[in-house]
This record gives C-alpha cells, structure tokens and sequence, in this order.
C-alpha cells in the first residue's frame, strides 16, 4: 500500500499535541480492530475519516501512516470528508467500517445510514471518537443513539481518554431493567497487543426481557382473526407464530390493529342431542333394510306379518341397489377431475385469480398462450376465487388461491353440500410474512426462529390445529 500521502505533514499545520507512544498505541489498536476483527468478518473494509478540524484531521493522518507502515497488505477503502468535502460518495454496499470522526455531528455528515439504508442485514461499525474526555460522554451517548435510532445493531465506540487508555463501549437496546436503551457499556479494552475480551460484537437480542414489540395486525383469516364478541384474543395461524415467538424471544406484544374490525358473526352450531329410542320391531325392520341376520322374531301375530312384507320388500330394494352399485363401479359413471394444468386447458377450463396472483403465473405456458383463459378479479381477498366458482358451480373453473383459505372458506363460508377438490398440485410456493422496518435488528433472529420451527414441524403442527378449531 502507498502510505506517502499520510507522511509529509503541512508545515502551517499543527497536530493534536499528543506523545508519540500513544499515538503509536492508538495506531496498534486499530490495526488489531481491522485485522482481527472486521477482516474476518468481510473481504473489505471501508474507513471513513471525517472532520471539520484540520488539526484532528491531521492526527488522523499520522495515526493511519503508522499503521500502514507497520502492514504491507490490507483491502480497504477510505472516505475523507472535510470542510471542503461534504457527502463523498462510494458505490458499492459499506458492510464493514471503521469510522473516526471527533464530533457526533461529523458523523451524521458521512451519511452512512443512508448508504446502507435499503439493505436488509445487519453491517458492522467501529466508530472512533477522537475528542477530550470533558466532551466525551455526552458525544457518545449522542452517537449510541444514532446507533439505536438507524438499527445499527452492530455498533461500538472506540476512544482514546488522556490516560491513553483504548476502551471499546457498546449498548444494549433490550436490558432486564430498560427498554430501547442506548446507555453505554463498556465491553473491551486493549493491552498493547489485543483486546482483553475476544467478543467484540455481543449478541444483543437472544432475550428482549419482556420489552413491548409494537404489532400492527390486520384480519386476513385464516392467519389473523380479529376478536368477537364473546372474546378479547387474537386468533388464527400468524397469532400463533406471534404468541411462541414472544415466549421465545421473552418480548410482550403491542398489539395496534390498523384494520377496521369486521364482525364475523356467530356461525357456531347449537348443541343438539339426538334421542335414543326404538322398539323391538323397529330395530328389526332396520336389520332387514342393512341385509342383517334377524336374530329375534316377533312372538306376536301382527307384528310378524309386518315382518315379513318388509322383509320381502328389502330384498327387491336391496337388488336394485346392489345393481346400482355394480353399474356406477364397472361403467366409471363418475369422470375424473383434470389433475395438471395441461389437462385443465384441454378440458376447457377457465382459471380464476386475484390481482396479487396474476403476476405469479405470466410465464405458465397454458396461460401464455391463453390456452387456459385467465379470469383476474379485481381484489386482494384470497378467498373471493372461490366465491366465484361457488357461486357459477355450473361453469368449469378453477380457482388459483392459496391452500390455507380453501380450508376456511370450506369449513366458514361454503354451503352445506358443496364440494371442492383440491388438486395436489403446486404453482407457487408463498411463505408466511412478517413486515419489520427496513434495516431492523430483528430481522435474522425472527428469520432463524421461523426456519426452526419449520425444521422441527411445528409449523405443520399449528396447520392442523388452526384449521381443527374452523370445525367447532
């Protein structure tokens, strides 16, 4: 690496009056950090100097020549910003920094938060506050919060007091006794050779310590059922999912409902209950319309005449129905529904869809060619394809939707005696989402949750249960 533009000072320039030694402490310190640390974690490194103070700037300077001099090799970026250079900037992702600044004001000025703001994962930061310890706290705590407030989870403060101490200071957002906190924690402290501790990145997020988690829910069963009249509990699928995930992660729900309720009624069914009572004679004419062997005979005269007729009776019946039976069987009276999309396009069908579905299958040939005719309705509402073909059972159509509201809407809304048939087929496999705000800390332990429950089935298992309670 050329360091020669780090090495000749400017001779009206004068630098941070500070002891050689330290400086070169200082200089160990970030070549530990850079090495050790961010380069394991990422090919490259991005280290962005700004200041206003030409003289901090300068020190700045003299610190990254010794370290460069002391280093042959390392794949880095550097960002200057100045009085004469405001926003500098770099294209490409910024996952692993090293940022020295002497003000928390000169750290909004790189305006990295908005570089990295349309990613989803978390980067890595290493913020090295370079200032006099009188000023110190309050530019810390100014910069912890910037941390908390743009979702960087991954956040540490280096500074250098005038004992020439290099002390490592990172937050915690969910503690047993605060919420949201940005308080600083001192985690890590060099010795002229490494850093005490070998974490220099704690996890922060295995327990939330029963911090409310704000929800914003909307009804769209079967995934989220809104309370009734009769109950103040969020039912369905994701509530599901929700609920463990709190215990899980030990956080509380806040739960803001965005949607506007809608009653659902009461479908439930009265109990009934059916009474049990029968003659002798009764039981016997029974026997004789299933083809049963009559075990008792009526002893008397009336009753065994009638016995008899319906005996005589049964056996024409039971003729005609077996002969039923035969024909049905032998002659497949019944055809077959089509089983693949070819098969429906063949057999001139028409599919039914909604808006967000369309989209999904644009590059299906049969629909290409529109050798299967595609109905869109114009709504959002999974459950209004099957409504559709509900409603015209004389047509044939075919509902494209997700298989969760074919359940509900059979077991909730369908007619008693409709039947649907479900083809075991697959155009799209859609996963269970959950909206969190772009960048948040909470995206890959929420992630990591749901895949284990996907490995251990339970998801499966919370299938069946959400749809056994539609039945009741």
């Amino acid at each position: 690496m050329n360091y020669t533009l780090f090495t000749k000072d400017p001779e009206h320039l004068v630098k941070v009056p500070q002891s050689e030694e330290i400086d070169n402490f200082v200089a160990m310190a970030l070549r530990f950090l850079i090495q050790n640390v961010l380069l394991k974690l990422c090919d490259s490194v991005f280290l962005t100097i700004s200041t206003t103070s030409p003289a901090t700037e300068l020190w700045f300077e003299d610190v990254l020549a010794k370290l460069f001099a002391s280093w042959g090799y390392m794949a880095i970026t550097i960002v200057r910003h100045n009085s004469k250079r405001q926003d500098v900037v770099v294209p490409g992702r910024r996952f692993c920094n090293m940022i020295m600044v002497d003000s928390f004001e000169n750290l909004q000025r790189t305006n990295i938060s908005q570089h990295n703001s349309q990613y989803d994962t978390q980067e890595y930061y290493i913020i090295f506050l370079q200032i006099r310890d009188a000023q110190m706290p309050e530019e810390r705590a100014k910069i912890l919060q910037y941390c908390l407030d743009n979702y960087w989870l991954h956040c540490n403060v280096m500074i250098q007091n005038a004992k020439g101490e290099v002390l490592i200071y990172t937050y915690f957002p969910f503690q047993e006794d605060a919420c949201f906190s940005s308080d600083p924690v001192l985690i890590n402290q060099f010795d002229g050779v490494r850093f005490v501790n070998d974490v220099m990145f704690p996890i922060k997020v295995q327990n939330l310590y029963g911090c409310p988690i704000r929800m914003n829910l909307w009804e769209i069963p079967p995934f989220i059922l809104f309370p009734d009249n009769t109950t103040e509990i969020y039912t369905g699928l994701e509530m599901i999912i929700l609920k463990t995930l709190s215990k899980h992660l030990n956080f509380t729900i806040d739960e803001d409902s965005l949607a506007e309720r809608r009653d659902l009624g009461d479908d439930r069914m009265e109990p009934f209950k059916v009474k049990n009572v029968r003659s002798a004679s009764t039981w016997q004419i029974i026997e004789s319309l299933l083809g049963l062997p009559s075990v008792r005979i009526p002893e008397r005269l009336s009753p065994r005449v009638t016995f008899i007729i319906w005996m005589l009776s049964t056996f024409v019946l039971r003729l005609v129905y077996q002969s039923i039976l035969f024909f049905v069987y032998r002659t497949q009276f019944y055809r077959q529904p089509p089983s693949t999309v070819i098969d429906f396009a063949v057999s001139g069908y028409r599919a039914v869809c909604t808006q967000p579905t369309a989209p999904l299958l644009t590059y299906i040939p049969q629909f290409m060619d529109n050798s299967l005719p595609l109905i869109v309705l114009n709504t959002t509402d999974e459950m209004a394809p099957l409504r559709y073909i509900d409603k015209n059972s004389h047509e044939n159509l075919v509902a494209i939707t997700v298989k969760d509201f074919v359940f509900y809407y059979v077991h909730t809304e369908s007619s008693r005696g409709r039947v649907f048939i479900l083809m075991r087929m697959s155009l799209n496999d859609q996963k269970i989402t959950f909206y969190v705000p772009k960048h948040s800390y909470l995206v890959e332990r929420l992630e990591n949750c749901i895949l284990g429950y996907h490995q251990m089935g339970f998801m499966e298992l919370w299938h069946k249960l959400t749809f056994e309670s539609f039945r009741h």
